[in-house]
């Protein structure tokens, strides 16, 4: 079957946008095959500087046939409104259409046929809407054009079934695209265009003209290139993926050339070093034998040269050592001073309008770090001078430089100054963890001040009602929302969220109170990520709807576990220990409570009846257990002692009825369900589960 091979080639596409681009224009594209009813073997997409390319496989040559049916009105409509459908249908009579039965009695349906065309004729506009649908994140129009590209469109091919597709897009003002089957290599290493009428053709075509098409490849061969030159100098490579997928966005025939830049600049700290090779530069980085930076940098060109890359070499060297020079002049000028002096400068910079100044900010984190420093016995000086001085790099010229290093050159500056090693490295790493990826802080000092900046954050933004809305974050309030459930959870902590966020309220002088509402966002945060992890969404929802204490069953508001270590433990182990026979018992406990009418709730000791009494008895025995296994944590054992609960219940039901005629009887025996099932609740409203 016939393959259809897609190509848009332009000027430079930034390395950032490639995949995204190519991502979500092959899922445009298979979409529209699927709606056109299409179908496909294999579909995938390539992505370069100059190109993005769309090849898939095993299309059929020709739509199949398909049938349109369409209802008309009632049999015993008026005329007008008959003769309406039969020519909306395109039928002369209504011998041509079917009478059938429906709920609403016999209605008329006509049947079409509607035969399927070639694929070659249906891909001309469907590309052509693929193209014009799709919109990049920054865009621009040329000449006389009206059409709005991430770079100038140069040229299309299109090909299916080997044959180019007779198709041209519309740029306005006249100009227009006509679709072909020509591709061009290298800018500077080929000349003209060749002709691909297939992906293996355009593969091999690229590469004999100086273009490897799939980046993969291309990183393959940086990587092997950069650890060889890192091999011969007895060097290790610091590898750095985000910088590959960025190089290999910006070379089509990626080749590796090395430098060097003056060791005078190796007494700034290696991260400044590391930083501005990779953000100003591009370059690799590399260790020496003993783990130190060396000397060296590795950059990837997009050329051959004749002279082994000495003119390349000689100019990278040159800008480095100039960008290098700026950040040793910055460093020298930060550690004239101690990080304490840059702390009055902070007061000028805003957080926010309705939140006050960065300095507002580092006062109220500070009575934070105290009252965390308390909850989990840390050191309290420590804890309250890191958070003093983590954010006074902010104003330092490094970090007015190079942003990316705010935290890093806190750390440096701090050490500089005699302050105590774990507040420097408390003061490194506050803004963790950033992302998924991202290493999570695990010294208490380090700990404190990650969770003080994230819940000041997260706080503040409640108060004055600037939360997340659908896909809009502007505070990236999510991610440091989940970075404090990772803080909470990798630490193993156990802080109760509702009085910390209670507590932290008062540091504002705007008043409210979000502490539920906070911590309702925090736990829907933990319970998507808990699903991801695999826990079930029935489970999750049950334990969000119990809680820790007994009583009601929670509203996923107002009755929250506030400790999130807690929560995930008892998602764990309900999801573990969970019995079909216990939730079973639960349920039809909780079904005769709900269907009970004008009964009242009574403590009285039982009736002289056996039944009661043994029922009564086990729930008695149980209910101190429980508390304390639920103080403990233990619940694993909280499912075992409600195991043997839920086998009373059962010689219960079989001995009693409930809803008796006596109200008093009636009162006591509801009652003693009702104790049960506020039992159950404590650990999850089983309830909320499935089935």
């Amino acid at each position: 079957m016939p393959d259809l091979l897609f190509e848009l080639f332009s000027e430079e596409i930034p390395a950032r946008m490639q995949a995204d681009a190519a991502r979500d224009l092959l899922s445009a594209l298979t979409s529209k095959l699927d709606q056109a009813g299409l179908t496909y073997t294999h579909a995938e997409s390539f992505y370069g500087p100059r190109r993005l390319t769309f090849c898939v496989t095993d299309l059929p040559r020709q739509q199949q046939d398909r049938v349109e049916e369409r209802k008309g009105p009632k049999e015993g409509a008026p005329a007008p409104a008959l003769q309406g459908f039969l020519r909306g249908a395109g039928l002369a009579s209504l011998d041509q259409a079917d009478l059938r039965d429906t709920s609403k009695g016999k209605v008329w349906f006509a049947r079409k046929l509607i035969p399927g065309q070639e694929t070659a004729t249906v891909l001309v506009p469907l590309l052509r809407e693929v193209i014009q649908g799709y919109t990049w994140p920054k865009s621009q129009r040329w000449a006389r054009t009206s059409f709005r590209w991430v770079r100038p469109l140069h040229r299309i091919l299109a090909v299916f079934d080997a044959k180019t597709l007779d198709g041209e897009l519309d740029m306005g003002g006249g100009e227009r695209l006509t679709f072909s089957n020509q591709a061009q290599g290298h800018r500077f290493l080929s000349q003209g265009c060749f002709t691909a009428t297939s992906l293996a053709a355009l593969e091999s075509g690229l590469k004999d003209r100086h273009c490897i098409l799939r980046a993969e490849e291309r990183k393959a061969r940086i990587l092997e290139q950069l650890q060889e030159q890192c091999a011969a100098r007895e060097l290790t490579l610091i590898e750095d993926q985000g910088l590959m997928d960025e190089v290999a966005g910006l070379a089509e025939w990626p080749v590796v050339v090395h430098g060097h830049f003056d060791a005078a600049f190796l007494t700034v700290p290696e991260a400044c070093l590391i930083l501005s090779m990779k953000e100003h530069q591009k370059y690799f980085a590399a260790r020496k034998p003993d783990g130190r930076l060396a000397p060296v940098f590795f950059t990837v060109a997009n050329m051959v040269a004749d002279d082994d890359f000495a003119v390349i070499r000689t100019g990278n060297e040159r800008v480095l050592n100039a960008r290098l020079s700026d950040a040793k002049f910055f460093y020298q000028q930060d550690l004239a001073k101690p990080l304490e002096a840059n702390l009055p400068k902070l007061e000028e910079i805003v957080f926010h309008a309705k939140l006050g100044s960065v300095g507002e900010k580092v006062r109220r984190m500070q009575q934070l770090a105290a009252y965390l420093a308390n909850e989990l016995g840390a050191d309290h000086l420590k804890a309250q001078r890191a958070v003093r001085l983590m954010k006074a790099d902010l104003v330092s010229a490094m970090v007015c430089e190079f942003p990316e290093l705010q935290g890093v050159m806190g750390h440096a500056y701090a050490l500089a100054a005699g302050e105590d090693p774990a507040v420097a490295q408390a003061i490194a790493a506050h803004y963790k963890p950033a992302g998924p990826r991202d290493a999570c802080p695990s010294d208490p000092i380090s700990v404190i001040a990650a969770l003080a900046d994230k819940i000041d954050t997260l706080v503040g933004f409640w108060l004055i009602d600037q939360r997340p809305t659908g896909s809009k974050d502007p505070y990236a309030l999510r991610r440091a929302a989940l970075g404090l459930i990772r803080l909470i959870r990798e630490n193993n902590l156990r802080l109760d969220l509702r009085a910390l966020i209670a507590a932290h309220e008062a540091s504002y002088a705007r008043r409210g109170s979000v502490a539920e509402a906070l911590l309702a966002f925090i736990t829907e945060r933990l319970a998507i990520q808990l699903r991801d992890e695999g826990a079930k969404f029935d489970v999750v929802e049950a334990v969000r709807g119990s809680v820790a204490e007994g009583g009601l069953k929670g509203d996923l508001k107002g009755n929250l576990e506030g400790n999130l270590g807690r929560f995930v433990k008892r998602v764990q182990t309900t999801q573990a220990h969970l019995s079909d026979d216990l939730v079973a018992a639960y349920k039809r406990a909780s079904h005769i409570l709900e269907k009970a009418k004008a009964w009242t709730r009574v403590a009285d000791q039982p009736t002289a009846q056996t039944a009661d009494q043994s029922f009564a008895a086990a729930l008695d025995t149980a209910k101190p257990q429980l508390s304390k296994l639920m103080d403990a944590e233990d619940f694993g054992a909280v499912f075992e002692t409600l195991g043997g609960l839920r086998a009373e219940i059962d010689q219960y039901f079989d001995a009693v009825m409930v809803n008796a005629d006596d109200p008093d009887l009636r009162n006591q025996r509801l009652s003693l369900l009702a104790e049960f099932v506020d039992a159950v609740n404590q650990v999850a409203d089983l309830s909320r589960l499935e089935g």
